[in-house]
């Protein structure tokens, strides 16, 4: 059931669809020895074979997408036999908070690309993004799937951090694919996301949820923090 508070983020997010949803397609996958295709991940990355760690099937009651976990060939990864359950457990997480947030929902195939490099330094108006700031980053160019970076973080996390933050970019291609014209980097963008990640992985900060319903029938959407 939906909650009632997330009703009226909802509600935002609807007069978005209602005028930019694009209609759902098949999509294939990119090559990773196609250097377009990898700069859409990490322009540091080099044509190469990928190996896959993982493919999963997300469904929700809109319809299903593929997702898929590699790294390249050249750039050996964990080798945690955890890792491939996680992706999973991913996939479920994503197709379950889906459907609790309903609506016209759209998602196309989605790839994960983990690196051993830590993200990059990125310029902006606010100063930018340090080296290393922060852990996954999905982009709305699509290539032709949507392309989501993972990168190693600065310090240990565990498989629950994973899927948290991996739900968190994946709504950014539900985002890219339901909502084509809806501002990067707005409030509204990363707050739904955020809010999404809590009900894909709700054992982490459980009081989010709550504390959000509880706010919303007094604080504006644009003052509240996430």
């Amino acid at each position: 059931m939906i909650r009632a508070a997330w009703g009226l983020l909802a509600l935002c997010l609807g007069l978005f669809a209602g005028v930019f949803a694009l209609p759902a397609h098949a999509d294939d996958f990119g090559q990773c020895t196609d250097a377009t295709y990898l700069g859409h991940f990490d322009d540091r990355l080099s044509p190469q074979d990928c190996d896959t760690i993982e493919t999963a099937e997300i469904h929700w009651r809109g319809g299903s997408a593929t997702l898929r976990a590699v790294h390249p060939h050249g750039m050996p990864i964990t080798d945690s036999p955890a890792l491939p359950g996680r992706i999973r457990e991913l996939a479920a997480a994503v197709g379950t908070a889906m459907d609790a947030m309903g609506g016209d929902l759209q998602l196309g195939n989605v790839t994960i690309m983990f690196t051993s490099y830590v993200s990059p330094q990125e310029d902006g108006p606010d100063g930018g993004l340090d080296k290393g700031a922060y852990t996954a980053a999905a982009h709305s160019v699509r290539a032709p799937e949507c392309p989501v970076a993972y990168y190693k973080e600065m310090h240990r996390a565990g498989g629950n951090d994973l899927v948290f933050v991996l739900s968190h970019e994946i709504f950014h291609c539900i985002q890219y694919r339901t909502w084509p014209r809806m501002p990067e980097e707005g409030w509204l963008t990363e707050a739904s996301a955020e809010y999404f990640a809590y009900l894909a992985k709700s054992g982490i900060g459980p009081g989010y949820i709550p504390n959000f319903d509880a706010e919303i029938q007094s604080i504006a959407l644009d003052r509240m923090t996430y």
